[in-house]
Order: structure tokens, then sequence, then C-alpha cells
């Protein structure tokens, strides 16, 4: 057993003193982040466990419209259009703020003035949030983000516009989130 000599007593209590003062300014950053930084996700779809009906997605074409398993794809599976088709999902959003929405899309053999796009609604307008045309229709996946602003109803749809159907589009890890109002 040792004690400090009564000269370095005080060094020794000023030192615990600036260790500790960091440790709580470290637990008081991890805690403001873990309270504030996290977001809600209110909704999610990567099509990997999904059934072939693609629960939640209206489809103005049930054949040109599918859940997609083969090469283009981020997990085990996507959703596939195909020609001039539309899928739309619905979702209640009046209790939150601060909403995003994430995506990926990814297409394959567009040709001139053809293009995959994904738009949404918080009224009465469809809004633009991205488009894959001639050129970006490579099978790779490209990642989107965008901010939605406050809306009761958020309505996002994803709609091929081609000619044949050998022009495909390709919808992948959908999700959004947001904190509560």
């Amino acid at each position: 057993y040792t004690t400090a000599a009564p000269s370095q007593a005080p060094q020794q209590k000023n030192i615990w003193r600036r260790k500790m003062k960091k440790i709580l300014a470290v637990l008081g950053i991890l805690l403001f982040c873990a309270t504030y930084a996290s977001a809600l996700v209110i909704y999610a779809d990567n099509f990997d466990n999904n059934t072939t009906k693609l629960a939640g997605w209206a489809r103005t074409s049930t054949t040109y419209i599918t859940r997609y398993t083969g090469s283009y794809k981020v997990g085990t599976g996507a959703m596939q259009l195909q020609k001039n088709y539309v899928a739309t999902t619905y979702l209640k959003t009046g209790t939150f703020k601060n909403m995003v929405l994430t995506f990926k899309m990814a297409a394959t053999s567009l040709e001139t003035g053809e293009y995959l796009r994904c738009q949404y609604m918080t009224g009465t307008t469809w809004v633009t949030a991205a488009t894959l045309s001639d050129g970006s229709d490579n099978g790779v996946y490209r990642s989107y983000s965008v901010s939605i602003p406050l809306c009761s109803v958020l309505k996002i749809r994803f709609y091929m516009y081609a000619g044949g159907t050998d022009d495909y589009g390709y919808i992948d890890d959908v999700q959004l989130t947001g904190d509560r109002k």
C-alpha cells in the first residue's frame, strides 16, 4: 500500500477530474446522437421477402411489373418494370416530419426517349425524384435520397416509359424515414 506524497495529491486529483470530464463529455455526445440522430423507419421494401404479388404496390400490369430474382437485384429480389406501366404505393405520413425517401434504380436496354422514373406526391402534383434514361441503362444500381415535405399521405410511384418488352427497369431498397412530430 502506497500513498502519494502530499505535494502529488492535488496533481492526481486534477488528472482524475480532467479524465472524468472527458468521459462525461463523450457520454453526453453519445446520448445526444442516440436520442436525436436516429430517424424512424416509416416504410421499407427491399423486395427480398415480398411475394410475386408485390404486396403494398398497386400495379397497372401484373404481367409487366413483377418481383424479379435474376441478375439485377441488390439482395434476393427487386421489382422489375417493363413497357409503359406504373407501380404505386400510398403511405400515411401525417405524424412524421423530416422525412427522407431513399431508393435504388437500375435499367437495361433503354433507347432514346425511354426512361425509368421515380416520382412522389404530397398533394396534387407529381414531383420527379429521379430518372434513368438511355446512357444510364447499364444495369448498375444508382442510389437516391430525397427530402419529402410534410404531408398526410405520401404517394410514391415508379414507372417505365419504353417501347418494348426488352426494356427493363429495376427498383430496390425503397425506404422512407422520418421523425415523429
